[in-house]
């Protein structure tokens, strides 16, 4: 089993990218908003409940997706200093059933994202979509830096279409 983490600030076109990487694939895609919007419905945003069943929701599901062989794309917003602890338990649980973790990064420019968080597409899946918002969390967090000690693929994908990224993803990991 074959994880694809793909990570960057929202807006960066995570999903966007994901959905072409999995027409190229044929693998499963299982983004982010999926829990978010699942658990968000069910208990406050960024109560401790909800990031308790968050995590423990996803981590039960990549476990057994490393489990039944079962290759996947996960989207994920890293903030740098806050997250490590939470993906390293995905990525253990993954590695230890069998599975293995390819990190790929997308990165554009903060105008890029201003352009790009403001899309009605953006909305159906309740994600971030004000600008204000956005310069909140680029404030708070640490959303371009690379994942730390383990292999990334860093792509600015500022000027390549999804398809463009996500072929690129494919020839860079050799994924079939």
């Amino acid at each position: 089993m074959k994880m694809v983490f793909l990570y960057g600030p929202p807006a960066v076109g995570k999903l966007t990218v994901a959905k072409e990487l999995a027409k190229l694939t044929g693998y499963k895609l299982f983004h982010n908003h999926l829990t978010v919007d699942l658990v968000s419905s069910l208990y406050e945003w960024g109560s401790l409940k909800y990031w308790e069943y968050l995590r423990a929701i996803r981590e039960e599901l990549l476990e057994n997706l490393a489990k039944d062989n079962v290759d996947v794309i996960f989207t994920f917003v890293y903030a740098a200093g806050e997250d490590e602890q939470v993906m390293e338990r995905m990525f253990k649980r993954i590695e230890e059933n069998g599975g293995e973790v390819l990190l790929v990064q997308l990165t554009t420019s903060v105008k890029k994202l201003k352009e790009r968080i403001v899309t009605d597409v953006r909305k159906q899946f309740k994600k971030m979509s004000k600008t204000e918002a956005l310069d909140k969390w680029l404030k708070q967090y640490k959303l371009f830096e690379a994942y730390p000690n383990r292999k990334n693929i860093i792509i600015d994908n500022s000027d390549l279409s999804p398809r463009e990224t996500a072929k690129l993803i494919v020839e860079k990991y050799y994924l079939k």
